[in-house]
């Protein structure tokens, strides 16, 4: 706020010249004791601000199950605990997917097998149309006698017969030899089957027989107490209820191996009959061959020049059954059972829950036992890096913005931080018909600094924001020109200045322009007293 000081100027320079005139005395002498001299200086005349909160953790990560219904069992943290990223947290009843995985391991096997018998089936006819091309499309042995033709239609009927045996040992295509790898795989999955379930038997009498020996020796402690009710008789039955719940988990557990031992020996007994009809097989090929050399040999030198002429027409047709048969290979229930057990794979990772920050454990509401779903398993508090949420006015956003450094005091310390403005928020809040904004603001914390205590966040200036002041009441106002003025002391004269002044508080008036900082200025004392007098009625 600029005042005008209304001066008496031509009446005192009046009076001082006839002062003068009488007493020999220079002009404009001014009498000292009423008149003040100050430095023009720098001074801040920017308001700080300061704003309430509470110190929370800056970051926090919820921790949750990627697979539901599976019952926990381990938990390696309790709450408060520190862990780094990496560090497994909960571990998951993997009992299941293991024997999915086993499960689905099985069928990619069959499907890969049932591709392989497909792709035979098409080696068949690939190998039936080689003969049928051979002996029908060339007119040159239908013109020939019928003794050659008799010779080379048995020749191709023996390249056929050994072909396909061979092809069909090959390839798995022996019907015995594919009904003793049937039952074989019959017998394996029995034999997992049944693991699963006395395992899962097992369990469920240790669990039986641990329940009766806690009740037992609560009894056993409780008839101990003076009134507790407990009984001789209630102890002895709890005590024969334990041990016959012991007696039941031998029992099934002999059953258990009993019936294991059975499976086994009947997934041995299929494998040596598989052998031995892989065995068979091999020697039945072998004289196979040998007679059909035997009996071939003589027609194949008649028939020589009838297959050099068919041979070409045979490599066609061979190149499209072959290219059918290269279809064939591109089979989607592969392809899928192969998608199928690597999403299982993918899956038993998220059977071990692991802490995906380092942090503090918070908040954790998981036990050993439990049945995990979809809520939150606990929280990681990342202490690292601190921040309070503060409300601030709408008229006060100007001096925010990211980045913008803050100072945060520690109320309960009485220490002061460095921070930093890191979120404004996107949409202000009405309260009492103001609207404020959440401004978020971090900082580094030390060992001594809590969650939830309270802290004050203050705004921090720049340092270019201080401007050369003088005493208000040194800036007078030329009532002729308007123009505001100061007395500079220079040496030991005086001369008035025109300046450009800027923001009032406190006393004091920026000088934008007019004045350089040390410069002495010379004002009214009674002038400033009146200055103050009116601040007080303010």
């Amino acid at each position: 706020m600029k005042k005008i000081k209304i001066t008496k100027k031509f009446v005192i320079i009046a009076g001082i010249a006839a002062i003068a005139a009488a007493a020999g005395i220079a002009a404009f002498l001014t009498p000292k004791e009423t008149y003040m001299e100050e430095a023009a200086q720098k001074i801040d005349l920017v308001s700080k601000l300061e704003f309430a909160g509470d110190v929370e953790a800056n970051e926090t990560k919820a921790i949750y199950s990627v697979v539901n219904q599976v019952k926990v069992v381990d938990v390696n943290v309790k709450e408060g605990d520190y862990v780094e990223e990496g560090d497994v947290l909960v571990e998951l009843d993997k009992t299941n997917i293991k024997y999915d995985i086993k499960a689905k391991e099985l069928e990619l096997e069959q499907a890969r097998i049932d591709k392989e018998n497909n792709l035979t089936d098409q080696q068949t006819e690939l190998n039936e149309l080689k003969t049928e091309v051979a002996g029908g499309l060339n007119p040159d042995i239908l013109a020939k006698q019928s003794a050659l033709h008799n010779a080379q239609s048995e020749y191709d009927t023996l390249v056929y017969k050994w072909n396909k045996s061979v092809m069909d040992y090959e390839n798995g295509m022996n019907q015995d030899l594919v009904n003793a790898q049937n039952a074989l795989h019959a017998a394996q999955v029995d034999y997992y089957q049944s693991e699963r379930n006395g395992q899962a038997s097992i369990a469920s009498a240790e669990l039986e027989k641990k329940n009766k020996k806690k009740r037992y020796e609560r009894l056993d402690d409780e008839s101990c107490i003076v009134g507790s009710g407990v009984t001789d008789g209630d102890v002895e039955d709890a005590k024969s209820s334990y041990k016959e719940a012991k007696k039941d988990l031998e029992k099934t557990k002999t059953s258990v191996e009993t019936e294991l031992g059975a499976k086994a020996a009947a997934v041995e007994s299929a494998q040596n009959v598989l052998t031995a009809v892989d065995n068979s097989i091999r020697e039945q090929n072998n004289e196979f061959y040998v007679l059909d050399f035997i009996k071939v040999s003589a027609a194949l030198a008649d028939a020589q020049a009838d297959l050099a002429a068919t041979s070409l027409s045979v490599e066609q047709q061979k190149d499209s059954i072959e290219r059918k048969i290269e279809a064939q290979t591109e089979s989607t229930t592969v392809s899928q059972a192969e998608v199928n057990l690597e999403h299982l794979q993918s899956d038993y990772d998220n059977y071990t829950i692991k802490a995906p920050c380092s942090g503090y454990i918070s908040g954790l509401d998981v036990k050993v036992g439990d049945t995990v779903d979809s809520k939150v398993l606990m929280n990681i508090l990342n202490y690292d890096e601190m921040k309070v949420v503060i409300d601030v006015d709408e008229y006060d956003m100007g001096r925010f913005m990211l980045d913008t450094p803050v100072q945060i005091k520690i109320n309960s310390l009485d220490k002061t931080y460095d921070g930093v403005v890191t979120g404004i928020a996107a949409k202000a809040e009405k309260k009492n018909d103001l609207s404020f904004i959440k401004i978020t603001a971090t900082f580094k914390p030390d060992e001594r600094i809590s969650a939830g205590i309270g802290a004050t966040v203050y705004t921090v200036e720049d340092e270019d924001s201080a401007q050369i002041c003088v005493p208000s009441a040194a800036v007078t106002i030329n009532e002729e020109t308007g123009d505001s003025e100061v007395t500079i002391v220079d040496g030991s004269f005086t001369r008035q200045q025109i300046v450009e002044t800027g923001d009032e508080k406190d006393g004091y008036i920026a000088i934008l322009s007019g004045v350089k900082e040390g410069e002495i200025v010379r004002y009214d004392s009674s002038a400033a007293v009146a200055d103050s007098d009116e601040m007080g009625e303010e």
